[in-house]
């Protein structure tokens, strides 16, 4: 059912003068829509236009995605968009508006099948143009109050990507300024520059740009906590790497601190899911500077076997040095021989 603001919204329309006609269907299923589509064409007002702003979520990185979650996620985005294009392409449409999502640009952690869904929209907009067609796609950002963003809590995980966040009504008063504009593609969200181009810096896309742009050194490119675990001893060692990601696994949750996590508190038992556990990863590979799969939280679920398998990789790696006693300590047993 409506929530309140839509319910607000459709009274407006009413008292404008708008009458407001609600029919259920589900727009990825060709039978559903025809039924709709139908009642329209019998009445004596003509169709002048369509916003397509159906859509769900099936999260989860890409190694735990089914076809199953694909498909749920395809359907009303990719066969409802098309769906109404079949119905619509030879009616003389004012505007055909498809709400797509940021997502589709600039990915998003444990959303590759949504990424994928919404940019399909993106192209079928520059398709209805090229057949002289309106189409107009629009990548918005998170919204506060309402939509998915909020349920999942993405309204809030997305400020800390530079992006901000919409009002409804912002919504609708940028929607109003976009849908008149000839535009095929337009991108809505409030975004923090800064603070989006520091984390474009980790995106493998552009990992080739950055080495060859780059000017500083290996050695002052190094992170301060790196160089710490190469003066460290072995002891000392996991010791500093057990601090790190007990700070990343509190961040990511949203915890004061991660001093009270137990060795081998499960991650998953504190409340991580498959797009915390992304962020983890993230963070814990910035810090670090070297290459983790993105199912490290799933395949060492806990502070003991995550740290040892961080010592294990940077040691093979040879981001570190493999020895268990103090630099200092080696001298001294040169000088001795």
């Amino acid at each position: 059912s409506p929530n309140n603001f839509a319910v607000k919204k459709l009274t407006e329309l009413e008292q404008a003068g708008a009458e407001v006609v609600v029919e259920k269907a589900d727009v990825s299923q060709w039978d559903s829509m025809q039924r709709v589509f139908d009642k329209i064409n019998q009445s004596s007002i003509p169709l002048a236009g369509v916003v397509h702003a159906a859509g769900t979520l099936s999260d989860g990185v890409l190694p735990n995605q089914s076809w199953s979650s694909f498909q749920k996620v395809m359907a009303p985005k990719v066969q409802g968009a098309w769906n109404l294009h079949q119905f619509t392409k030879n009616q003389q449409l004012d505007f055909l508006v498809l709400f797509s999502s940021i997502a589709s640009l600039f990915g998003a952690p444990g959303q590759g099948n949504y990424s994928a869904a919404n940019r399909f929209l993106d192209s079928l907009a520059y398709y209805r143009r090229s057949m002289g067609l309106p189409g107009l796609s629009i990548n918005w950002g998170a919204f506060s109050q309402v939509g998915m963003a909020v349920d999942r809590g993405a309204d809030v995980r997305s400020k800390q990507y530079g992006l901000g966040v919409m009002t409804p009504t912002q919504m609708l008063e940028s929607l109003e300024l976009v849908i008149s504009s000839s535009n095929v593609e337009v991108v809505v969200t409030p975004i923090d520059w800064s603070a989006l181009l520091e984390q474009a810096r980790k995106w493998p896309l552009l990992t080739d740009w950055q080495e060859m742009t780059t000017t500083i050194s290996q050695e002052k490119s190094k992170s301060e906590f790196l160089q710490q675990l190469e003066k460290a001893t072995a002891s000392e060692r996991r010791e500093l790497l057990v601090s790190i990601v007990r700070t990343q696994v509190a961040k990511v949750l949203g915890m004061s601190n991660g001093e009270s996590i137990g060795l081998e508190e499960g991650f998953f038992d504190l409340g991580m899911d498959s797009l915390t556990s992304v962020e983890l990863r993230n963070k814990l590979q910035t810090t670090l500077r070297c290459s983790i799969p993105s199912t490290l939280a799933f395949d060492y679920p806990t502070v003991g076997k995550l740290v040892d398998y961080l010592n294990q990789d940077l040691v093979e790696k040879e981001q570190i040095s493999n020895t268990s006693e103090s630099p200092n300590s080696a001298a001294d047993e040169t000088e001795e021989e």
